[in-house]
């Protein structure tokens, strides 16, 4: 046929691996909330890699748009208790967007270490956790980072 590839001979094997492991989000916590009163909140993340489960926390004020900030803060925060040699992350950006009725996060990370500097970009779409996606579009953005580390 016409346009087939045919990989059943790079496919399936133990010694196959689609890809390198993954850090996976395992939840989150807000710690204080707008209506209890409190300006500022603290958000905990945590994260698994290679069956070793770590959490990062961040913190600041509770406004709406800060708050996807500190989740991915956190997240970033949560990584670098595992890779603590691989240079600074920081969030440069969190932006919630809709194409049509696909509402998704666009998470920009920027990693600074002794060569410079290098940008990433992860994305997750928003099913029915806006706090969730950030965290998930952040880990994508970290796991690219992965691939070349």
């Amino acid at each position: 046929m016409r346009g087939m590839l045919d990989i059943s001979n790079h496919c399936g094997g133990d010694d196959f691996q689609m890809e390198k492991s993954r850090i996976e989000w395992m939840g989150y916590d807000i710690l204080g909330h707008k209506d209890e009163g409190i300006d500022n909140i603290v958000v905990r993340v945590n994260v698994s890699y290679q069956k070793i489960e770590t959490s990062g926390e961040a913190s600041g004020s509770c406004a709406d748009k800060n708050l996807l900030r500190l989740i991915a803060t956190a997240t970033l925060n949560a990584v670098a208790t595992l890779f603590s040699d691989h240079g600074v992350w920081y969030v440069e950006d969190v932006i919630p967007s809709q194409t049509g009725d696909t509402s998704y996060i666009t998470v920009f990370v920027d990693r600074i270490h002794p060569r410079g500097s290098q940008k990433f970009i992860g994305s997750a779409f928003i099913k029915d956790n806006t706090q969730k996606a950030v965290g998930l579009a952040t880990l994508n953005a970290i796991n690219r980072i992965l691939q070349i580390l």
